[in-house]
């Protein structure tokens, strides 16, 4: 049985590969359609940054079996939806 002190209903800090994400934009804006296309690395400067690509540019390159075309955004302006924060990427299944 799983305890109850690992289920959180905060969104996570930082998102897992494929894991589909919204970008904060330099007006102030948040988009979407994207997903996360690596896991978190750090950027020449020092701050945690992820690589980002296009929904439709991920899933084809998945398809393909290459490495999807992707640009790298800072961790603080990366954030998981609401909507798909709660579901596992591994079983798809909610947790």
């Amino acid at each position: 049985m799983r305890s109850i002190f690992f289920r959180s209903k905060k969104p996570p800090m930082v998102p897992d590969k494929g894991q589909r994400v919204r970008l904060l934009t330099d007006n102030g804006k948040w988009i979407g359609g994207y997903r996360a296309a690596s896991y978190p690395v750090t950027s020449e400067d020092g701050e945690g940054a992820i690589w980002v690509a296009e929904e439709a540019e991920f899933w084809e390159a998945k398809f393909v079996g290459r490495l999807p075309e992707a640009e790298l955004w800072s961790i603080s302006k990366v954030k998981v939806p609401e909507n798909h924060q709660r579901w596992t990427r591994r079983r798809m299944t909610r947790i």
